[in-house]
């Protein structure tokens, strides 16, 4: 069991381990391409709107539409 003064390193963790980290934390996160327009929003940001994983537009101008 961690004690609050453990640290945990990413390099120690398998693929599989630093996945669902990321799952778990990415709620809201998106990345945005401003030199080709392209947004890359991770599966929480629709899910936390009430959408499903990869159904809206990958612009910038999705979230404008869906506001």
């Amino acid at each position: 069991m961690l004690q609050d003064n453990d640290t945990i390193r990413i390099p120690d963790l398998n693929d599989a381990a630093v996945h669902g980290i990321l799952e778990v934390i990415s709620d809201g996160i998106w990345d945005w391409n401003a030199n080709t327009g392209y947004v890359h929003r991770y599966p929480g940001w629709y899910q936390m709107l009430g959408y499903e994983p990869h159904s809206l537009g990958n612009t910038v101008f999705t979230w404008e539409s869906v506001i």
